[in-house]
């Protein structure tokens, strides 16, 4: 360590340690450096420079060109010269990001990001190379942790940007500062090129950067970086722990189908921790799902629910054309055209529902929609036979929106007891051929709307109410 530090400093040593510590490179590999021309990436090439003699590394400088800004061309000569003047070989490509983008029918910055990492990858076989190098220092692991944040996140979330990811991709510079990066950079005389767009406050990370992680460290903790790094390495060894966990019960509960049907134990998945099953359910979602990305908070929720009812029964629709049935003990999750049995009666359906929010009932061509009011103290509380409106605090999210199901009761407004629905509606009059489609509100304690006829009695408005959600069809 004493000869490394010579060479290139407390920096250089410290960027030595992480690398032993997490065990990111061995003796005589082969590394892709991920070079943008930044000051990041620099460094990055730099420090393994003067670290590679000692374990006798061989490197290979990528750099992708997005073909998004004009300095994208003088970044890539500037890359090509520097990987020329250390006497390293070079992989370049251009690509159109935008093009790309379209054609996906995704953002910019995502598809930047998957034409990066395609590139990389092809380049790392290629060359033959064990590791790829990113950038990432501590500064970005607190930024992308505060933007996990603000967008709503889980564990998952909060173990961002990991020492090693995957069995690939590597990052040594993550107890490194920015500042410190520079002033490296600035000792040694190397140069590197700015990229104007890192200053735009229209994109979330920039404006993390040079508006709130500041805010931060001036008015509540000067070392706030350090201690949302320091929550992410947490995070990231409990997410590990509960992956591995998720992954045992997943393959457990696993029952034999065609795909790309999956069927699960209903018993194992019962028997399971709430954060397991979240976990295993959106594994398997995920997996119906382009690049894995779209299922949100909301549907795991609903499915959870489903799986974790009193008397589990029905059908979730969820995003994708996918549908998450109950079959007496067996989950089944897959395609809408392939999931549900064949000879069935009426189709069931279910859907997620917020509040405030709307769903869409095509099986009954209306939609549900929820609105919050609030509500001055002391009223008192009105009679609703018309059935719109619940107490917000006597609700049990999640909820959501289904058509009947066999042995479904409820107490309606103003009943001494339970009702069973089937009874309801024939007291009702309503005509049988809208029995089976007409929408229900329910939450984990049960059924607490009926189409607009009725509420269940548990969430009635009473003195005390403060919040008011108002059901409608529209």
């Amino acid at each position: 360590m004493k000869r490394r530090l010579c060479r290139g400093g407390p920096l250089v040593a410290r960027v030595a340690r992480t690398i032993e510590e997490n065990a990111m490179l061995g003796r005589g590999d082969r590394v892709v450096a991920a070079v943008s021309g930044g000051a990041d990436s620099v460094a990055l090439l730099m420090i393994l420079t003067d670290l590679a003699p000692f374990w006798d590394w061989e490197i290979v400088v990528a750099h992708l060109n997005h073909s998004l800004r004009p300095e994208a061309e003088r970044e890539e000569a500037f890359v090509r010269d520097l990987a020329a003047s250390l006497g390293y070989p070079w992989e370049v490509r251009r690509v159109a990001t935008a093009e790309h983008a379209r054609r996906e029918r995704i953002g910019l910055e995502a598809a930047g990001r998957e034409l990066r990492r395609l590139f990389l990858e092809e380049t790392a076989r290629k060359v033959g190379a064990r590791r790829i190098a990113l950038g990432h220092h501590r500064g970005d692991r607190a930024e992308t942790v505060l933007m996990h944040i603000l967008k709503g996140t889980g564990v998952s979330g909060l173990a961002a940007m990991a020492p090693v990811h995957g069995d690939l991709y590597i990052r040594p510079l993550l107890d490194c500062t920015r500042d410190e990066i520079l002033a490296y950079l600035d000792t040694r005389g190397i140069a590197y090129v700015t990229d104007p767009s890192n200053a735009s406050r229209v994109f979330l990370r920039n404006r993390i950067r040079h508006d709130l992680l500041p805010l931060l460290r001036e008015g509540f903790n000067p070392r706030v970086e350090e201690s949302l790094a320091r929550l992410a390495a947490v995070a990231g060894r409990e997410d590990d722990y509960l992956a591995a966990v998720a992954s045992s019960v997943l393959a457990e509960a696993s029952l034999p189908a065609e795909p790309p049907v999956v069927r699960l134990s209903l018993t194992v998945l019962r028997g399971c921790h709430g954060a397991v099953l979240h976990r295993v359910l959106r594994e398997v979602l995920r997996r119906f799902t382009p690049r894995g990305q779209g299922v949100l908070f909301r549907h795991v929720e609903a499915a959870a629910a489903l799986v974790g009812a009193a008397k589990p029964c029905g059908t979730l629709k969820m995003p994708f054309g996918v549908t998450v049935e109950i079959r007496g003990e067996v989950v089944v999750i897959g395609p809408s055209s392939l999931a549900p049995d064949e000879g069935r009666g009426e189709a069931d359906y279910a859907y997620p529902l917020t509040i405030p929010g709307e769903v869409q009932v095509p099986q009954a061509a209306l939609k549900v929609r929820l609105t919050l009011e609030e509500r001055e103290g002391g009223e008192e509380a009105e009679a609703d036979a018309a059935g719109r409106f619940m107490d917000l605090d006597a609700l049990v999210p999640p909820l959501v929106v289904r058509n009947r199901r066999p042995g479904d009761r409820f107490r309606p407004l103003g009943a001494g007891g339970s009702k069973k629905l089937h009874d309801f509606f024939i007291d009702l009059k309503v005509p049988r051929g809208e029995r089976s489609v007409l929408p229900l509100i329910a939450d984990r304690g049960g059924i607490v709307w009926v189409g607009g006829l009725r509420i269940d009695e548990r969430v009635r408005l009473t003195a005390a109410t403060r919040r008011v959600v108002r059901a409608e069809i529209v």
